[in-house]
């Protein structure tokens, strides 16, 4: 996943475990520990769960890990399955009228599965949303995820067009988003053959992020940017 389950998170550190989210609980612990087998264990013990009780919570958490587990060729998902996972959240994206963290979660850790134009779509009609202003934080988020699908996709087009989106909305208070835009317009510069000022700017944010002591995020954007480097 491209973030930490946000409103996993959120939750459990706000109130005593149900079962529910000691289930949630349980598949963020094995993921980002890597321990993907007991992950895929529990994947068809969340789909039983939503077809006996129609709760989508279940359902969500079998198509996000399930969806991120085959993207990473650690599960095995038929064409009809994707099809089928992706018409379902298609669906309930189209009818949420207040988006939460819930949503953004679900929305950021999947947004790999989705074409371009949906995506920047959904980003642009959320921008629109009275209730952003709570939750900046996972906004801010979601568009860097989705800058950084766009940058590996090659459509540097949106990718512009979002990073100046970003760097309007953001201010001193964001400085992890400042520095992501920084390290956006890095790899830019490397794209559009200045190279040199690129890497410098690209190196400039790693090194902070390490000397922040967040070595493994450090380690992530050293290797995203080596795509477009070497």
């Amino acid at each position: 996943m491209n973030i930490t389950l946000d409103e996993f998170q959120f939750l459990l550190n706000q109130q005593k475990l149900t079962p529910k989210k000691e289930l949630s609980q349980d598949l963020y612990n094995n993921y980002y520990h890597q321990n993907y087998e007991k992950v895929q264990q529990k994947l068809s013990y969340c789909l039983s769960l939503y077809e006996d009780t129609n709760d989508f919570y279940y359902y969500h958490l079998y198509a996000q890990y399930a969806l991120v587990l085959e993207n990473k060729n650690l599960f095995s998902l038929t064409d009809e399955e994707i099809t089928d996972i992706s018409n379902r959240l298609l669906s309930h994206f189209s009818t949420i009228e207040n988006w939460g963290r819930f949503e953004y979660a679900l929305f950021s850790n999947t947004l790999f599965h989705y074409d371009d134009d949906f995506i920047y779509t959904m980003i642009k009609s959320l921008d629109k949303k009275d209730a952003i202003a709570s939750i900046t934080d996972i906004h801010h988020k979601l568009k860097a995820n989705a800058i950084f699908i766009f940058l590996k996709r090659g459509n540097y087009f949106y990718a512009k067009k979002l990073i100046l989106h970003l760097e309007k909305k953001t201010t001193v208070e964001h400085m992890n988003s400042r520095l992501l835009i920084h390290y956006f317009k890095g790899i830019l510069l490397v794209v559009d053959n200045q190279s040199e000022h690129g890497i410098q700017q690209i190196n400039q944010v790693i090194g902070t992020f390490q000397y922040t002591g967040e070595t493994s995020y450090a380690d992530e954007l050293s290797s995203f940017a080596a795509k477009f480097i070497n």
